[in-house]
């Protein structure tokens, strides 16, 4: 297994951890075709992908272990929520996928947000039905999980 200390040796590993699955994820959204934004604050999302027609709010969550008896990897899919002094998970209404990234092993989870909903930690292994799901995003499964730009109504 790979340590975050290994990787990065300095009090913001996790912060670097974090961005570089920003940019890993945002390559990948980019060579598939997607038009991708970062914001510039701190608004609850990662990144924006969108098309001609639909926009999705993308939270990225970074992972630097890799277990290789079990193919898996584990990550945090919950924040810190100022105002309840708490950590809470993530729900359709805050964003429309949680996008998982293995980083030593370059391996992507795309899981839509009604299924982290509740959820403080995930376990995703290589042979979940996310692992490398990028469809999800595009085809029948958009129409279920992404907003329109006209309208901001919740699946």
């Amino acid at each position: 297994m790979i340590s975050a200390r290994s990787i990065f040796n300095d009090k913001n590993a996790n912060r670097k951890i974090g961005a570089a699955g920003v940019m890993r994820v945002k390559g990948e959204l980019l060579a598939r075709g997607w038009e991708v934004a970062e914001p510039d604050v701190d608004c609850g999302v990662d990144l924006l992908a969108w098309d001609s027609r639909r926009i999705a709010r993308i939270q990225v969550k970074s992972s630097v272990r890799f277990y290789e008896k079990t193919h898996s990897s584990c990550f945090a899919c919950s924040r810190l929520r100022p105002e309840a002094g708490k950590r809470s998970s993530y729900s359709p209404g805050d964003v429309d996928f949680v996008v998982c990234v293995c980083l030593p092993t370059g391996g992507f989870w795309i899981v839509p947000a009604c299924d982290v909903s509740g959820k403080v930690k995930i376990h995703p292994t290589k042979t979940s039905n996310y692992h490398q799901a990028w469809e999800l995003m595009s085809g029948v499964h958009r129409k279920k999980y992404l907003v329109t730009p006209s309208s901001r109504k919740e699946p």
